[in-house]
């Protein structure tokens, strides 16, 4: 699929099918076809493939290739819009004099939410300028998913937390699998991160080389990258905390399986007196103690009774029940 945009002032407005190619600004390709794909190369040195955007490597993510600068970042994102849960993905950030080309296999929220807003802070009438409003949607959305996650941590810590609660293995169980989901949203967060500061140490440095940074240019750069140095440090407290959750409900729930192992053990122990009587009297000998006694199995039960409260009077004396 691909869709072109253009500006006015503060927002980004679409183009028809019927627009020529130079009215665009950006141009999104998502899951291109082989026609869009055959269109894009007469624009482009290359048109990267999924294997090369998913390299680690960053002479393959971030690089100059004629007049064009190839970056690529990871950002979450879903199959298609409206699915629940996130995964993350790459995306290349393609920039040309005349073009900002944005090529994905996935649906970004960040590409699907700034064509919606019509408070650009950059008046994008270039492609870098563009490209840097992309980039202060990235660190905002980014601070959105770690307000939430933070939220959620903190009503997670209230239950787990709580005095006198009635908390099972279930519930513990529940939690752990949502702090799980959190400490996932963390790391699609950190990996945002990372590769934005590395796209944008790339992009200044490049616009350095071809013969200087406008003083507006420069000024986004600062802000994106103070930014995003907060989000990292509000990153690592919140990982904290999570770690700090995790093992306080791996700890409940030991607890919990030891007083269910402590209960089988004193059952047990309160038992094993009167089995030690039954397995006397069942031993096939002629002769034994009270065998023709009439009030001998009475006695036998008694005595296996007083021998289990015995033992639960010795048990709660030392404290153990």
């Amino acid at each position: 699929m691909l869709n072109r945009w253009s500006t006015d002032g503060p927002r980004l407005i679409p183009l028809n099918e019927a627009a020529p190619e130079s009215a665009a600004l950006w141009i999104d390709l998502c899951r291109p076809a082989p026609p869009e794909l055959q269109a894009m190369e007469a624009l482009l040195p290359k048109v990267p493939d999924q294997g090369e955007m998913h390299d680690l490597e960053v002479s393959h993510r971030y690089y100059r290739l004629g007049a064009a600068l190839y970056m690529t970042m990871v950002l979450p994102g879903t199959d298609h819009p409206g699915q629940a849960g996130t995964f993350s993905r790459p995306v290349s950030f393609i920039l040309t004099p005349e073009h900002l080309i944005t090529l994905r296999h996935h649906e970004p929220a960040v590409l699907a939410s700034l064509p919606q807003r019509s408070d650009l802070r950059l008046h994008a009438h270039r492609p870098d300028q563009l490209f840097l409003t992309f980039c202060e949607e990235i660190v905002g959305q980014m601070a959105d998913l770690l307000e939430q996650t933070g939220d959620d941590l903190a009503l997670a810590a209230q239950d787990i937390y709580a005095q006198n609660s009635r908390t099972g293995p279930s519930q513990l169980h529940q939690a752990l699998r949502r702090i799980g989901r959190k400490n996932e949203v963390l790391a699609q967060v950190r990996a945002a991160l990372m590769t934005l500061t590395r796209s944008l140490r790339f992009f200044t440095t490049d616009l350095e080389d071809q013969g200087g940074i406008a003083p507006e240019m420069t000024r986004a750069h600062d802000d994106l990258m103070r930014d995003i140095d907060a989000l990292d440090l509000h990153t690592d407290s919140l990982d904290a905390r999570l770690g700090v959750l995790t093992e306080m409900t791996i700890g409940l729930i030991g607890l919990g399986d030891n007083k269910v192992a402590k209960a089988q053990s004193m059952v047990a122990a309160l038992f094993l007196p009167p089995t030690l009587i039954a397995s006397v009297y069942g031993m096939n000998f002629a002769h034994l103690p009270g065998l023709e006694n009439p009030y001998g199995f009475w006695l036998s039960i008694g005595a296996m009774f007083l021998a289990s409260i015995g033992t639960w009077v010795f048990f709660r004396w030392r404290g153990w029940f």
